[in-house]
């Protein structure tokens, strides 16, 4: 009997060495779940009248700052129409690459590493404006480009200010910070 179980103790252990030998090792992920941090989020729409044309000049502004484990330091990021004859609000809903370090290198030279779109309310005259705030990242893992991207529905606070120098109209909405998840 004890050759027997000899036998079956060899057996088993090299089955046991065999299988643990096949286990593929793991390797590394390059498209992790990113979570971006955004803050400092301001939006300003200005309207202002135009005598000539009897028709409005619109300019829209987005700024805003992001933060995230996947970016060395944080990104400042901005985007302005400039003063235009849209009889619509302008609206960022294609991706946008007008992000760039934060210690001024934005409007030289805004990177290619991350994007964002944001679609928001047309014309919202209310307190509240809802939007959707969309971020993309690009990055190399090893021998290959990676992209994620993410989105997240928020609400900003709106105020009209006094004083936008003369006849028009200025709506300035704000949201301090907020989470985007990639996948999402």
């Amino acid at each position: 009997m004890a050759p027997l179980k000899s036998i079956l103790l060899l057996m088993l252990l090299l089955t046991v060495t065999s299988t643990s030998a096949l286990t593929p090792t793991r390797t590394s992920d390059c498209s992790p779940d990113v979570a971006w941090t955004i803050t400092g989020l301001q939006l300003i729409d200005i309207a202002t009248p135009n005598p000539l044309t009897w028709l409005l000049d619109r300019r829209r502004t987005l700024d805003f700052r992001v933060s995230s484990s996947t970016i060395p330091k944080p990104r400042e990021c901005s985007i302005d129409t400039g003063f235009s004859q849209n009889q619509t609000t302008v609206q960022f809903n294609t991706w946008t690459y007008k992000c760039g370090d934060s210690d001024g290198a934005l409007a030289e030279s805004p990177d290619r590493v991350l994007a964002f779109k944001f679609e928001s309310a047309q014309g919202d005259l209310e307190s509240e404006h809802p939007a959707k705030f969309s971020l993309r990242q690009e990055w190399e893992c090893g021998s290959r480009n990676v992209e994620v991207e993410g989105s997240a529905d928020i609400t900003m606070s709106c105020i009209y200010p006094d004083g936008c120098g003369g006849p028009c109209f200025e709506h300035v909405c704000t949201r301090l910070n907020f989470i985007v998840q990639s996948g999402v």
